[in-house]
């Protein structure tokens, strides 16, 4: 079981965080988190590169609730 922090819980790979009477999402990375990806300059095929952006561009999308955590999510 895990206890809120800061009105914060994390839940799979979002995290719920209350604001007054309304939950806002964003997404939620582990403190392990090492932030490496697929390198664009790898010998890789271009359309894995691409998707692999896509992907991270969805994923944001979908699992923040406000534009504010979305524009952050874009930023990082």
């Amino acid at each position: 079981m895990e206890n809120q922090q800061n009105n914060s819980l994390s839940f799979l790979d979002l995290i719920v965080t209350k604001q007054g009477q309304s939950l806002t999402t964003s997404i939620f990375r582990k403190p392990t988190f090492s932030g490496l990806g697929l390198s664009f300059f790898s010998n890789t095929p271009r359309l894995y590169k691409l998707n692999a952006i896509r992907t991270l561009v969805h994923r944001a999308y979908h699992l923040c609730s406000t534009y504010n955590n979305f524009s952050v999510e874009l930023d990082f």
